[in-house]
């Protein structure tokens, strides 16, 4: 795993072969196109098996590489959302992630996609789209100046992907 890190237009990293092993990306990969297909959006959760355990194992090496201090037993969780999603969809609401996440990270699974789109910090002016990286993606350290947003402009097949989240225990459960 390679990580490079950014400050403009605030903190993010990208990172690059997530996954040393292409093997396990593939299975990754594999089981993101057995999840259903909706019309435009389809969110599938994760959070036991195999897949959340892989996926588990490089966070946590994602974690040491950008030095967030993850305590599973006592502070946080982690969360695995794969996203599937249909060529000329926007989710078009600019937004810094829910206060109760710590870390976001967009592992790239399709081998076509379309990167984040990042924000000044005040929310006011778009910046740039970050590289679509197919086995690996960028991410943050959730700021509430951490403005950004997704879309599926331009693509010819589905983005898919796979949401990796830190947050706070139940932060997402009522």
């Amino acid at each position: 795993m390679r990580v490079v890190k950014y400050s403009d237009p605030w903190d993010y990293f990208e990172v690059h072969d997530f996954f040393g092993d292409q093997k396990h990306f593939n299975y990754i990969d594999g089981f993101s196109k057995t999840l259903p297909e909706k019309e435009w959006r389809n969110m599938t959760v994760v959070r036991e098996g195999r897949v959340y355990e892989l996926l588990l194992d490089r966070m946590r090496k994602l974690c040491d590489e950008i030095e967030f201090d993850l305590d599973l037993k006592n502070k946080h969780e982690f969360t695995v959302q794969f996203d599937n999603i249909r060529p000329g969809w926007a989710y078009d609401k600019v937004h810094s992630d829910n206060p109760k996440k710590f870390v976001t990270f967009v592992l790239a699974l399709s081998e076509q996609g379309t990167g984040t789109k990042l924000y000044t910090r005040d929310r006011s002016t778009y910046v740039k789209t970050t590289d679509w990286i197919r086995n690996g993606g960028n991410g943050f350290i959730r700021q509430d100046d951490t403005w950004h947003d997704f879309d599926s402009h331009g693509l010819t097949r589905m983005r898919r992907t796979a949401i990796c989240m830190i947050a706070e225990q139940g932060w997402d459960r009522v």
